[in-house]
């Protein structure tokens, strides 16, 4: 016979065979049971009773609570309901709960700053461009071909360049504004200034791009201010000829009154090819129809300096070869420091073969072909010097403003006109004195020519052979700078 337990506990019953749902006597009216928890194996141990003393008793009360009340007021879901009471989670889960809750609301906020450091609550026209982005989010419009062919999506343009000030002065930018703003000036010296500080260092010089000149009005396309700020040369109807060159109406505006005038009111529709101010701002040379012009600003009139200028031969412009290949610009004009002269070439190309070039899509006159005429290109010769034919004879001339003469220097030891490419000019200062860098024609013998205008002498005071040094030529550049003499550094 088995030793009787110590623990009365012990010698209960680990099971029982009464089903959950069965009724239980108790005195009075049935009750249900719950049904006890089964452990996994009939070996308990005093350790596994105990662990669920605690809980047993709980529920037990629980369930004698429930007893008191009116049994009609009972009904099956209450009966489950307290039958499977869910067990309250423990302060470790509420630990990882709290942790998840905590973390999503940080990673939250990090996101909606992040938001708005990227500009992502902004519209794409107001969100700042980006030059590394390689694609869009935004849902834009696609690209049309006919916006391409018709210009929709150029780039916009400033205009922004130096300018001297007009004591001479440097730090000045010339830029073009909005309407009423359209020209002024600026010292970059006081970018970072308040308001006024840079206002007070800054110039309007023209309100609007517009302006009248007796009934008509005029829209300026480009426009140079004199040397003193007082003045501004305008260029009006701009019409292209080469790459670099092309003519239009030219007026002189004043910045006190905000007025203008024409360039040469005796030709008021005269298309010109290049104007320049005097360094003086008194008066201003022009080219039209291959011949210059000098207006002085105290005149009403313009002043012919040459009358042979033709479709042969031109005064103060190049024609195409040097335009495109020597001076990369549409001028052969420059005024003496002191203005006391202007230099320019004397351009003949009479003995130039022509070469014609075909106009398939545009018409170099500008003109509308005739109907039925559309599928057929338009001819335009130009003089064209191929290889071992003749080419240009280009000379320089000077104009004594004074005077009102032009005049040419001989010099010394020259190329011949058939073998000459000139390919610098630079007046040095005030001097009088104009340096000529020139080369012949396969460009590998350099001279530089000193010419004096007042004295009006010439001469060769530099020669310089690379074909007998190495071989090599001369690329055509524009780097001559002019450096006066000071004792007192040194030059």
């Amino acid at each position: 016979m088995a030793p009787r337990s110590e623990f009365p506990e012990e010698q209960q019953p680990l099971t029982t065979s009464q089903d959950p749902a069965s009724p239980v006597d108790g005195g009075g009216d049935d009750y249900y049971e719950p049904k006890p928890h089964t452990p996994p194996s009939t070996a308990s141990t005093t350790s596994l009773v105990l662990e669920h003393l605690s809980d047993k008793e709980a529920a037990e009360r629980l369930h004698r609570g429930h007893l008191k009340q009116p049994q009609d007021e009972l009904d099956v879901e209450d009966t489950l309901a307290w039958k499977y009471q869910t067990k309250p989670a423990d302060k470790k889960a509420r630990r990882v709960l709290y942790l998840l809750i905590a973390v999503g609301a940080i990673g939250w906020v990090a996101a909606f700053f992040l938001f708005l450091s990227q500009d992502r609550h902004l519209s794409h026209n107001e969100r700042p461009h980006d030059p590394h982005a390689t694609s869009t989010t935004g849902n834009g419009k696609k690209v049309e071909l006919e916006q391409v062919l018709t210009g929709q999506w150029y780039p916009t343009q400033q205009s922004v360049r130096w300018i001297a000030g007009p004591e001479g002065e440097d730090g000045l930018l010339l830029e073009r504004g909005d309407e009423g703003n359209f020209l002024f000036t600026h010292d970059v010296r006081y970018l970072g200034a308040e308001a006024a500080t840079q206002l007070e260092h800054s110039k309007l010089l023209m309100k609007s791009g517009r302006f009248q000149v007796d009934s008509e009005i005029v829209v300026a396309h480009e426009a140079w201010p004199s040397p003193d700020h007082k003045k501004i040369l305008v260029q009006s109807d701009y019409a292209s000829n080469w790459r670099h060159s092309g003519t239009g109406r030219y007026w002189i505006f004043d910045v006190a009154t905000q007025s203008g005038e024409p360039l040469d009111p005796a030709s008021l529709y005269g298309r010109v090819q290049t104007a320049s101010w005097s360094p003086n701002s008194d008066a201003v040379v022009f080219t039209r129809d291959n011949n210059m012009f000098i207006r002085h600003l105290d005149s009403d009139t313009a002043t012919r300096i040459t009358t042979d200028g033709g479709s042969e031969l031109f005064y103060g412009v190049p024609d195409w070869v040097y335009e495109e290949e020597v001076l990369a610009g549409d001028s052969a004009t420059w005024w003496s420091g002191d203005g006391k002269y202007v230099a320019f070439f004397r351009t003949d190309e009479s003995q130039v073969p022509s070469f014609p070039v075909q106009y398939f899509f545009s018409s170099p006159t500008g003109s509308q072909k005739k109907e039925g005429e559309e599928n057929y290109p338009e001819t335009r010769k130009i003089k064209y010097p191929k290889a071992g034919a003749p080419m240009s004879v280009v000379s320089l001339q000077l104009y004594d403003v004074r005077k009102g003469q032009v005049f040419t220097v001989p010099i010394e030891n020259d190329f011949a006109d058939d073998d000459r490419l000139m390919t610098e000019v630079v007046w040095a200062g005030s001097t009088g004195k104009v340096i000529v860098r020139s080369t012949n024609r396969e460009s590998d013998i350099l001279k530089t020519v000193l010419i004096d205008a007042d004295a009006r002498t010439g001469k060769t005071v530099r020669e310089r052979d690379v074909q007998k040094l190495d071989g090599g030529w001369f690329e055509v550049s524009e780097t001559t700078t002019f450096v006066p003499a000071d004792p007192a550094k040194g030059r």
